[in-house]
């Protein structure tokens, strides 16, 4: 017993009308050729950020500001604990 009774969802859907095409078979070589001439590839734009710009996204948080504005107190107060045997010169 078949429980295939629905008909075809794909030869009765409008989107596959609209665009004026045979389901079951597609388009045409000659008909595809047309369309990428007149529309274009297929394709998405590419929207892939820029190297750089992901790297300075990694000190926009809350643990980077925290660590920058520690450095910005020990240079404001004098305080090179990390670096007293480099910098600055002379200490």
């Amino acid at each position: 017993m078949s429980t295939d009774t629905a008909p075809n969802p794909v030869t009765t859907d409008p989107s596959v009308k609209s665009v004026q095409t045979n389901a079951p078979t597609g388009l045409t070589s000659d008909a595809a050729s047309s369309r990428l001439k007149k529309d274009g590839p297929n394709a998405m734009p590419d929207t892939s950020d820029h190297p750089l710009r992901n790297a300075l996204a990694k000190f926009w948080a809350p643990v980077p500001w925290l660590l920058e504005a520690s450095t910005v107190l020990e240079v404001v107060l004098h305080k090179y604990s990390e670096a007293n045997h480099c910098w600055p010169p002379g200490l």
